[in-house]
């Protein structure tokens, strides 16, 4: 049977400054080098004055300008038409955080952060995202962030926060910074907290954050809850990723958005990997005035023992995808566990 691909086997590998250091288990010789989407056929030619190949060694310039953002491409080489993968058989003796290299910002947008990484499979890839998604999703750092509870205050948005960690494996510092956070851009738009207070409790902290100004927020855009983080070493942008049961009972499913911008609204959707995403909609037709989250809440105090139940199923498969995606599983509070 004729291969799809094979793979070239990497002794070992390293960043110097913007040049890629591979080391081959063999000598090889091939007819092209590549990033692939799909880890077999050509998305962009490197081009040949930017690797150098001398028997097992090679360097490649990791050059920027052709690669689309937020796209994952991997490193592939070609000899008579066969794809070869860069394949690294130690990949599972280090964790993810040792696996991402953040080379910092792109040279062709100064908003995303170039990553060279060695994923689950063993193999190299590049791409370009801002720093909040390597942090949030690719580092698996044991770090979780959970939103806790939402409120309104005239006409700003009062959200709790809750972070743990694990100290054995990191160290943070007692510097914290909420603030919302732009998806799915190409810019590092981020808006900080107006005011918001911090306390510590061993490997834990509780954030209380104000958020004011959300008439800025740009229309149909989505938004999420962050916290900016700091190890003895690094900063961390880090997306609240999951949601307290209280908060989501207090939601789900008499929830139809907050009018807490004038002539506009804010609408909060639950994910299984933002928490609780925001967008700043316009009404242009409905003049009725939209209730403030807490007197729409206290229309319905009470839930049926049928309803609490579904809302807790409804949780319970949100909860079981976010311990699917978490590094650190410390998940339930010991008053939601004995709900």
């Amino acid at each position: 049977m004729k291969k799809i691909f094979d793979n070239l086997l990497i002794e070992k590998f390293n960043i110097d400054n913007q040049t890629l250091h591979i080391k081959l288990e063999k000598e090889v010789k091939f007819d092209a080098l590549y990033w692939s989407e799909n880890a077999l056929t050509p998305s962009v030619k490197i081009q040949s004055k930017n690797y150098q190949l001398d028997g097992r060694n090679l360097m490649i310039d990791l050059k920027d300008d052709k690669l689309t953002p937020y796209i994952r491409y991997y490193l592939v080489a070609s000899q008579n038409g066969l794809p070869l993968r860069f394949y690294d058989e130690t990949y599972s003796e280090q964790p993810r955080l040792h696996r991402y290299y953040d080379l910092g910002k792109t040279q062709t947008n100064t908003s995303l952060h170039k990553i060279v990484y060695l994923n689950d499979y063993g193999n190299i890839g590049m791409k370009f995202v801002p720093q909040v998604i390597l942090d949030t999703y690719d580092r698996h750092l044991p770090i979780n962030v959970e939103l806790a509870d939402l409120a309104t205050q005239m006409s700003a948005i009062v959200a709790n926060l809750s972070l743990d960690w694990n100290p054995d494996r990191l160290s943070l510092l007692e510097n914290i910074k909420p603030m919302l956070i732009r998806l799915n851009s190409l810019t590092d738009e981020k808006i900080e907290a107006t005011d918001f207070s911090v306390k510590f409790d061993a490997n834990e902290a509780e954030i209380t954050a104000k958020f004011d100004g959300l008439a800025g927020l740009k229309i149909n855009e989505d938004y999420a809850f962050g916290l900016e983080v700091m190890s003895e070493k690094q900063s961390y942008q880090l997306l609240a990723t999951r949601t307290s049961l209280k908060l989501f009972q207090k939601f789900n499913p008499f929830y139809k958005g907050i009018n807490i911008v004038p002539s506009n609204f804010i609408d909060f959707t639950f994910t299984t990997n933002a928490a609780v995403t925001l967008q700043h909609k316009r009404l242009l037709e409905s003049k009725e005035e939209s209730p403030t989250l807490e007197n729409f809440f206290e229309r319905k105090q009470f839930l049926t023992a049928s309803e609490k139940t579904q809302l807790k199923e409804s949780y319970k498969e949100l909860e079981n995808t976010w311990i699917a995606q978490a590094a650190y599983h410390n998940f339930l509070t010991k008053e939601e566990n004995n709900d």
